[in-house]
């Protein structure tokens, strides 16, 4: 008799709980439709207005332009990027959720990100589950200290590498996204180290051990927008910018992007710490 009312009580819960969805589902369908649509007009407007594509084509162009709008440019590269990504991602998240399946998180702002590791977690997560159940984990990964987590990491973008097209360019941005990771992970294990970790509790407070890591983190993300560049316009492009702003830039251009890069990081870690 018990477990019958249990059984009942149980069913009853799941109808209320199947009313519930169904009524929610015609406004999040018509949310999500509005969201996709504003972004699908803020991509156009930014390929029509902005010229996007055409500018950072044009090596011409971006030699002409000042450093201060080179790296707006390169800050509006990437933001497009993430924007055309909301729209090609978010039209099969919204048709997943009406099956009544949660799909994994749309990709996090790229103002938002201040690491190699930070953004293969967070941009795509679907792929990032992926990688690191089907080839990272069963390759070993971290369990087989430094050298097994560097080999799993390289087969991982190895794979990335060829399921993105296996072209040159694109190979250039694997190997720059694998050192990234590794780097981090490297200065990470070391700072931990406990007889290290305790000279920077002593002589730092909290606060500047935060500034201490955003100002790391600041070259972290300059290199991580370069990639991205790569990424996005190849090669010449990822090397054009390397000479504008870290070569012919040197020392003011260099250092006055990355005195922005750290509040960038310092935005980022706010939004870790409240959105965690």
């Amino acid at each position: 008799m018990d477990q019958s009312l249990t059984l009942m009580s149980s069913a009853h819960r799941c109808r209320k709980k199947e009313q519930r969805v169904k009524k929610n589902d015609i406004a999040t369908l018509m949310l999500g439709i509005a969201r996709i649509f504003l972004w699908w007009w803020l991509a156009e407007s930014m390929i029509h207005f902005m010229y996007m594509h055409a500018i950072h084509n044009n090596e011409a162009i971006l030699e002409s332009v000042t450093f201060w709008t080179l790296g707006g440019l390169a800050l509006a590269q990437v933001l497009f990027f993430y924007v055309k990504y909301l729209v090609l991602f978010g039209i099969p998240t919204m048709i997943i959720r009406l099956d009544g399946i949660e799909p994994p998180k749309l990709p996090r702002c790229v103002s938002a990100m201040y690491s190699f590791t930070g953004l293969w977690r967070n941009f795509d997560v679907g792929l990032h589950r992926w990688l690191i159940r089907y080839i990272y984990i069963p390759l070993g990964g971290s369990q087989h200290g430094l050298p097994g987590m560097m080999f799993s990491t390289a087969m991982a973008f190895g794979f990335v590498f060829y399921w993105h097209g296996g072209h040159g360019y694109l190979f250039i941005w694997a190997v720059l996204n694998w050192l990234g990771i590794i780097v981090e992970n490297g200065v990470k294990r070391v700072l931990f180290i406990p007889s290290v970790w305790n000279i920077i509790e002593r002589s730092m407070s909290p606060r500047m051990r935060r500034r201490a890591y955003a100002a790391l983190a600041s070259f972290s993300t300059a290199m991580l927008i370069l990639s991205n560049l790569v990424f996005l316009g190849g090669i010449d492009i990822g090397k054009f910018y390397w000479n504008r702003i870290f070569v012919q830039g040197w020392p003011w251009a260099t250092f006055t992007a990355l005195g922005f890069l750290y509040c960038y990081a310092q935005i980022g870690m706010e939004f870790d710490r409240a959105y965690r």
